[in-house]
């Protein structure tokens, strides 16, 4: 594993650069999405897997809504024209097998 800073609209390696790219939570800042699904589609190889974890809009409890104007919940289901519009192809969305634990899905495409 090789952990840089930077941003994720420009991220410092070249093309095709990895067989996975995972994003726990990190795409409620994101201000341009399918610009930054892009890019992360620019470095993985043919085949490659995107994965991105989300809690749920409507799990976040109600403090929490009020203070997202630094960012934008999202549900899964918001997030998979983003990924076609992207590039990304097989997309589907997995639910945590116990969402009483944890109400965490995870949207995946494929390039």
């Amino acid at each position: 594993m090789d952990l840089k800073q930077g941003d994720v609209a420009s991220l410092p390696y070249p093309d095709e650069s990895f067989d996975k790219v995972f994003s726990i939570h990190s795409i409620y800042f994101w201000t341009k999405p399918v610009d930054c699904l892009q890019e992360l589609r620019r470095v993985l190889k043919p085949g490659g897997l995107l994965a991105i974890t989300i809690q749920p809009k409507d799990k976040w409890n109600e403090l929490q809504k009020r203070e997202s104007s630094l960012r934008t919940l999202y549900f899964s289901t918001d997030l998979t024209p983003l990924f076609s519009e992207a590039g990304f192809r097989e997309v589907r969305v997995e639910v945590c097998p116990e969402p009483d634990k944890f109400p965490g899905e995870c949207v995946l495409g494929v390039k």
